[in-house]
């Protein structure tokens, strides 16, 4: 089992109980909105701990973005009812089309500052306690 399966494993099942005993949550994004911030959120993780030159512009995020994928890995579980071996397979194929994009614009900085801007009011919604402060 790969490390993203097992994560994701992991996460439904302390998502369950994590869930049964929480009040009633606000409205969650799309889930097609809420996977691209996940993985929006883990390049900008990706990049803070290969050391990415600027990556420190951004709040840490390896806790909080780890969170964030972990509980979307979960409801993408629940919705889609899918297994861990195609979700992974699932995440692997959005990420690449993020990258690719990224890698297209004229500046992929500043395309990761846009992308992370419009994802940062996801957290209220998904994991509001995770929430990263800025630097």
């Amino acid at each position: 089992m790969t490390k993203l399966a097992a994560l994701l494993f992991a996460a439904a099942l302390g998502s369950a109980a994590a869930v049964s005993a929480a009040p009633a949550a606000p409205k969650l994004p799309a889930l097609e909105d809420q996977v691209h911030c996940a993985l929006v959120f883990g390049e900008v993780t990706r990049q803070q701990n290969n050391g990415t030159a600027r990556a420190d512009r951004f709040p840490a995020m390896t806790k909080s973005g780890r969170e964030f994928f972990v509980r979307t890995g979960a409801r993408t579980l629940d919705d889609k009812a899918v297994t861990l071996e195609t979700i992974e397979g699932y995440f692997r194929t959005r990420l690449s089309v993020l990258q690719d994009s990224m890698a297209k614009s004229a500046d992929p900085a500043a395309a990761l500052d846009r992308e992370y801007a419009t994802c940062l009011p996801q957290f209220g919604t998904v994991a509001p306690d995770f929430t990263p402060t800025p630097r």
